[in-house]
């Protein structure tokens, strides 16, 4: 099959075809530019984040003014060291910081192989691409304006043969009509002048002959060019564009596509290793090493400085100074700053807490024990946990209470059989739960029927099956609190019933 032969008649689409390619030529350019700028517009963006890092690690390890670190003593000499540089370099020697290190080369490396991508992407396979789409293009145009202007000169010479046809036969009337007067004027009598019919039908007879004469010869042409345009020409066209198809567009997109793929697999070849070896450094780092290496290089072998006293208040400072000093952070510690009547006082206000703290939770856990069922929402339970911890709390500063109390007058030790005497307690008043703490048991509805609350109002929404606690009923609506959000609404009272 060729274009020549099977498609003389589909011009027009043997040159949308050829359009089509070109189209697809350039969408190809235009993917390989985003392909291109993206591997550079990558490869900058690593660098970019890599490089502040690395400027940062090599100052920190050659930059020896403004010492930060005096405290750190070499094991090598008993002078202090004033060299920052030490500590970062101690630091760097580490494996995780060693992997950290190798891990940015090794994305410098990915950075340098994405940054060779766009460079061959713009070398070697778009400047070829589009040279040889231009050229491509330059040749379809002049075939295709070839093709259209010999077909331009055959509709001329139609046309030509058009005007000569309709002037012979113009002539062949005129010569008819001269022959008919002629043949008259010979009858006597009719009394015409012959010999003046005679000339008119000569000349008439003459003209027709020459415009016969002309009327063949533009047939003539005008078949010599039909024939040369559609036996010689237009197939001669059209094969030539099909050759410049399969041998130049369509071997460039295959040319582009290759060299593409290409690419791309020296790409993974080239960015493999630096990934095996970001890997393989991973995989070394040693923690316990890091910080044995660390705790050995800075250690200053100084003896860790003594306990505080809570009476020897003198000595605070000068021990907080001591403290200070060294590389652990201190605890901050409590001094009596209390009088001992102060401490009895907080004593008996905190033992009447315990007392109260203790019967609501006495309380708590008997609700806890006959409402576990209808414990829905976790109150009640969170309460009795609350309550607990706030016991313990209570109990700590107690005992924080009787330690400096032991400060002002220590307690001798009780023989078994002495009786202790109860101390005088306050009446306490009836177990109540603190507001924050209060425990209130709503009886559980659900609901039967789909509400949907008017917007902008105090009406709530609720779905057939909702469990909910009822606060109050007025006038047919109900107040009510959803079972595990607590969002509080009105729906209508005939819409829930009772869980039973």
């Amino acid at each position: 099959m060729s274009f020549g032969k099977d498609l003389w008649d589909q011009i027009r689409l043997v040159k949308s075809f050829t359009e089509q390619g070109d189209a697809t030529l350039g969408t190809v350019n235009d993917f390989l530019k985003a392909v291109s700028q993206a591997e550079l517009a990558y490869a900058q963006a690593l660098t970019k984040a890599i490089k502040p890092i690395r400027e940062d690690m090599a100052k920190k390890l050659t930059d020896k003014s403004s010492p930060m670190f005096k405290n750190f003593i070499d094991l090598s000499r008993p002078e202090p060291i004033v060299d920052k540089t030490y500590f970062y370099k101690t630091v760097f020697d580490g494996s995780s910081y060693q992997a950290w290190s190798n891990t940015l080369l090794g994305f410098e490396q990915i950075a340098n192989h994405h940054q060779q991508v766009h460079q061959t992407i713009e070398d070697s396979i778009r400047k070829p691409l589009k040279q040889q789409r231009r050229s491509l293009q330059e040749f379809h145009v002049k075939k295709f304006e070839d093709i259209e202007h010999k077909r331009t000169d055959l509709k001329r010479l139609v046309e030509n043969l058009e005007k000569i046809e309709k002037s012979h036969e113009r002539s062949l009337r005129d010569m008819e009509a001269a022959q008919l007067h002629f043949e008259q004027a010979k009858d006597p009598s009719k009394k015409m002048n012959v010999e003046r019919y005679k000339n008119d039908f000569e000349k008439k007879s003459e003209l027709a002959s020459e415009a016969t004469k002309e009327r063949a010869k533009a047939l003539v042409d005008v078949n010599q060019a039909k024939n040369y345009l559609y036996d010689t020409f237009l197939p001669e066209s059209l094969n030539s564009v099909q050759t410049e198809e399969e041998n130049v567009r369509i071997d460039l997109m295959q040319k582009t596509l290759t060299l593409l793929s290409e690419t791309v697999m020296q790409l993974l070849a080239n960015v493999d290793p630096a990934v095996n070896a970001i890997i393989s450094y991973a995989q070394k780092v040693n923690a316990q090493a890091d910080t044995q290496h660390f705790a050995l290089l800075m250690s200053t072998k100084l003896t860790p400085p003594g306990d505080l006293s809570l009476s020897d208040t003198a000595d605070v400072d000068q021990l907080k100074k001591s403290i200070l000093k060294g590389v652990a952070v201190q605890t901050e510690l409590e001094t009596p700053t209390l009088t001992k009547n102060q401490i009895q006082e907080r004593m008996k206000t905190l033992e009447k807490e315990i007392t109260e703290t203790e019967k609501k939770e006495k309380g708590i856990e008997s609700l806890l024990n006959v409402s576990q069922s209808n414990d829905a929402s976790g109150l009640i339970k969170y309460s009795h946990d609350s309550l607990k911890s706030r016991k313990a709390q209570l109990l700590n500063k107690k005992e924080r209470m009787s330690v400096m109390m032991a400060q002002f007058d220590p307690v001798p030790v009780q023989q078994e059989n002495e009786k202790t005497q109860e101390p005088l307690q306050e009446p306490v008043e009836e177990p109540t739960l603190d507001p924050a703490q209060e425990i209130i048991v709503l009886p559980l509805y659900q609901v039967i029927y789909d509400f949907d609350g008017a917007l902008n109002s105090k009406e709530m929404s609720v779905k057939e099956g909702d469990k909910l606690y009822l606060m109050t009923s007025s006038e047919g609506w109900s107040k009510v609190r959803r079972a595990h959000t607590m969002e509080e609404g009105w729906v209508p009272e005939s819409y829930i019933e009772p869980v039973n």
